[in-house]
């Protein structure tokens, strides 16, 4: 589940942008976002040969109902 370090507040949790997910527009920017950090701190990992084990990223209803969120997290996978 989405964790990020606010530099004044610490560890925030999902709740903090819960309503970003109500718009379903903003909700795949949100995903596509987070799939990029992955994808990037993957990549930093692999470089530095640290054994990081398994991911998981959540996807949200409008990601699957927009139809082609399998597609795009190919792409992001052969692009990143």
């Amino acid at each position: 589940l989405l964790r990020w370090r606010h530099p004044k507040q610490g560890v925030q949790s999902p709740a903090g942008i819960a309503a970003a997910f109500d718009n379903a527009e903003l909700a795949i920017s949100c995903t596509d976002r987070i799939v990029d950090c992955v994808l990037a701190d993957i990549k930093v990992w692999l470089q530095e040969d640290l054994n990081f084990g398994r991911i998981a990223i959540n996807a949200t209803a409008a990601d699957f109902l927009r139809g082609d969120f399998d597609v795009r997290l190919l792409h992001k996978l052969e692009h990143a």
